[in-house]
């Protein structure tokens, strides 16, 4: 069960990597850690260290300058590089889920269900990165999946289906979010509270 849960981890931190959120992440920590803004005009300065303002301009902008709402560089562009291969990943791992359902050794007790909540909330973090190309298909074949897990025994289970629908609505047009939800039940928000308990 180890060895599973470790490799559905790194699986996660792969997905983590490649769709570049680390990096942004990082990058986002290292900044709030100097304590630089990096939408200050004093970081507004060139290569060369000039920032194009004298320096009684650059008193005056700074006394009137709102700190909250000052304007902030262009956003730092992040290559997703998980986008290409997370269809790949996701249904190979739900195949192989798929193909092993009926493996009561594999998902029967405790042990069973730590790995099904596992392999739920990886494919999960595959949704959340996979880009917004990708994420609403996958989203879809995701919500289709955990569907039926829904009035799971187990809280982690049914915790872990909580995270991979918030996932997938977070992807999901609106419209076809309530197609989803008319489809499959009429009394969804009841089934959510009791889920959560």
């Amino acid at each position: 069960l180890s060895d599973r849960l470790a490799c559905f981890g790194a699986l996660q931190e792969a997905a983590y990597e490649l769709s570049g959120s680390k990096d942004l992440d990082q990058r986002t920590l290292a900044e709030a850690a100097s304590g630089v803004q990096s939408d200050s005009p004093a970081a507004l300065s060139t290569k060369d260290g000039s920032n194009g303002f004298s320096a009684e301009q650059l008193a005056r902008l700074q006394s009137k300058t709102r700190r909250k709402r000052s304007p902030r560089l262009a956003p730092t562009v992040v290559k997703n590089l998980f986008t290409p291969i997370a269809p790949q990943w996701f249904y190979s791992l739900t195949a192989q889920f798929l193909k092993n359902r009926e493996n009561k050794i594999l998902w029967s007790g405790s042990t069973g269900s730590q790995l099904l909540a596992s392999l739920i909330r990886t494919l999960a973090v595959f949704v959340e990165f996979a880009g917004i190309f990708a994420a609403p298909v996958l989203a879809k074949d995701l919500m289709d999946l955990v569907w039926s897990f829904l009035n799971a025994d187990v809280a982690e289970v049914r915790m872990a289906v909580l995270t991979a629908m918030a996932t997938s609505f977070l992807v999901l047009p609106e419209d076809r979010i309530m197609s989803i939800v008319s489809e499959q039940m009429d009394n969804f928000p009841q089934v959510i509270t009791r889920m959560s308990r």
